[in-house]
């Protein structure tokens, strides 16, 4: 039997700080800073974001220039609160090498600053393997059946258990538990094995409305 309730539990005591590029960047002065933060994807302490690792230095100071020339764009989407639009806007005006997931993620970081965060469930890189590993096992509602060209799932695709999290958690725990076969840890819920989690860092926010779980509010380097 899968015990979801119970992964998300897990997933809910998980450290804090893989939210740290997030609210440092919801914690920015001004809308320049913002853009600059998100995309350079460090928290308050420097350390970069573990899926941005590969993104070259000089790439993502190349998106950071081209992302703030439309810092008026960004501006009017946030007061729109349309989380979509934000991230098609960096999706249409990044250079190469400049991925889907870093997209995706400074969509997410950048919206905490906005005050806008996504209301369905973006699919790539891990979330979408974990995603496909649900519907395998029947777990997605009214029996879903995914393809690697679905690109989103709205709140209702998923279990109860799973629809407790926000949309943005629900992106997260996917990454973590993408490999539903191996989760030595619950071993009484799924076969045996290592888990591999995405990332040890995404996103929650520093700003008043509206505001985040305390479990996400607490960092030792702001």
């Amino acid at each position: 039997m899968f015990d979801l309730e119970l992964l998300v539990k897990e997933y809910r005591e998980r450290p804090p700080s893989r939210y740290a590029t997030v609210r440092f960047c919801a914690t920015s002065p001004n809308i320049a800073v913002a853009i600059e933060r998100a995309v350079l994807a460090r928290d308050s302490c420097g350390n970069k974001h573990p899926h941005q690792w590969r993104i070259s230095n000089n790439v993502l100071n190349r998106t950071a220039v081209m992302l703030k020339r439309l810092q008026r764009k960004f501006g009017e989407l946030g007061r729109r609160g349309n989380f979509q639009l934000l991230y098609d806007l960096i999706l249409e005006n990044r250079p190469k090498g400049f991925g889907e997931l870093a997209a995706y993620d400074t969509a997410l970081r950048l919206g905490e600053f906005l005050g806008t965060r996504p209301s369905r469930i973006y699919l790539h890189a891990g979330a979408r393997v974990g995603a496909l590993a649900l519907a395998e096992k029947g777990l997605l509602n009214d029996g879903l059946k995914l393809t690697h060209k679905v690109n989103f799932l709205e709140m209702n695709a998923f279990p109860k258990a799973i629809r407790s999290l926000e949309p943005f958690e629900i992106e997260d725990f996917l990454c973590v538990y993408k490999d539903l076969k191996s989760l030595s840890k619950l071993c009484h819920a799924f076969p045996s094995g290592d888990s591999k989690g995405c990332s040890n860092n995404t996103p929650p926010r520093a700003r008043a409305e509206p505001t985040l779980p305390t479990r996400y509010l607490s960092s030792r380097c702001l």
